[in-house]
């Protein structure tokens, strides 16, 4: 079986690089077509005549080695005329076919009476010049035949690499934006960590300004450890939601040991959610507006709720706060936005064009609730 394969693998190559080499494919083809020419002559006409002499077998001979090489000018005549108008093409492929016929003729029965000592009638020409019309019009259908069909294939070659070609620039241009994609949303990623260690600094600071030594150092152990969960995954652009909450979690920890009892944290997150996948640092700067824009302002601090479920084919998550209460009563911070929430809007953006939605509603805890809902997924970001 392996070497009937091999065989067949070889032929093709064979006929492969024949159909490529136009030059080797013209004269396989000429020797192979002059060639029937002889053994057809020979088993039909000699032998049909009971003439299977040498002579009869020389001369059928000669005549296909004559044809070869007459219509080897044919050839040049028809090739110089290729690229001309039709109509100039289909006349000078009649004339010379017309001209080599009439040639190949008389030069064939001279040489059939030289050489077998017959006498052929000026009647008898007519038979020997049909016959040579018809070999000679089936050798130039023949080589039009066969030229218009390399040139298909070159057609075909042609267009399977400008195909191949646009799918490799395709690919290529993929492959930039999938890579200014990552870039960006690294960036945008990486541009919440400055941000949360900046206001991070400024309350140890605080803290040590007040000589509250023991919860600075709190606070800086827990900024250690947040940092410490949060440089591990910054190579992810989607991490799973369990691993957002416990970044978050050591975000709050932070929060709780400035805010104490005044930071209230309600964790309302589905079981079956926490293998979902969501962009890294998406909740963290909302749950920083919260803390911002609601607890610090608020007179007896408030409530901070993270949810999440999955809902069909969707991830939804939530992150809503009390409110602000002040001394003329409790109220919305819904102008807060801040830079968390632009943010976030950018990088959903790029990651999941228009299949998210991010809108700010009322949360009946009194303050605002950023619901957020993406495609569910498991599978890793690359």
């Amino acid at each position: 079986m392996s070497n009937t394969t091999n065989t067949e693998s070889m032929i093709y190559q064979g006929f492969k690089h024949l159909i490529e080499n136009e030059h080797a494919l013209f004269w396989t083809l000429q020797l192979a077509g002059w060639g029937a020419l002889f053994v057809v002559s020979s088993l039909t006409l000699t032998l049909f005549y009971n003439e299977p002499s040498m002579p009869y077998i020389a001369h059928n001979l000669v005549k296909a080695s004559l044809g070869v090489l007459f219509t080897w000018p044919m050839r040049l005549a028809f090739a110089k005329v290729w690229g001309e108008h039709e109509l100039k093409r289909v006349l000078v492929v009649l004339f010379v076919t017309l001209i080599m016929s009439i040639l190949w003729t008389f030069i064939i029965i001279d040489l059939f009476q030289r050489m077998t000592g017959e006498f052929i009638e000026y009647f008898d020409y007519g038979g020997w010049f049909y016959s040579s019309i018809f070999i000679f019009m089936t050798w130039a259908a023949s080589y039009h035949g066969v030229k218009y069909y390399l040139l298909l294939q070159d057609e075909h070659q042609r267009l399977l690499r400008i195909r191949a070609e646009q799918q490799h620039q395709l690919l290529k241009r993929s492959e930039a934006e999938n890579q200014a994609k990552l870039a960006k949303l690294k960036f945008l990623s990486y541009q919440l960590n400055p941000h949360f260690l900046f206001n991070t600094l400024n309350s140890i600071y605080s803290l040590i300004g007040t000589d509250n030594t023991t919860k600075a150092r709190d606070m800086l152990s827990q900024l250690s450890n947040f940092l410490r969960t949060t440089l591990n995954n910054s190579e992810d652009i989607l991490i799973p939601l369990k691993q957002e909450l416990d970044s978050v979690q050591s975000y709050l920890d932070i929060q709780k040991t400035r805010y104490g009892m005044r930071l209230f944290v309600d964790m309302n997150c589905n079981k079956s959610s926490m293998a979902a996948r969501i962009p890294i640092f998406l909740l963290q700067p909302l749950v920083e507006n919260s803390i911002k824009y609601a607890i610090s302002k608020s007179l007896e601090g408030g409530v901070i709720r993270i949810s999440s479920e999955v809902v069909g084919e969707k991830l939804a998550i939530s992150v809503e706060d009390s409110g602000i209460l002040t001394s003329s009563g409790r109220k919305s911070n819904t102008e807060s936005t801040g830079i968390g929430l632009n943010n976030t809007q950018e990088r959903l953006e790029v990651l999941y064009d228009d299949n998210f939605i991010l809108k700010l509603t009322d949360s009946e805890l009194g303050g605002v609730k950023v619901l957020i809902e993406i495609p569910y997924s498991e599978e890793k970001y690359e």
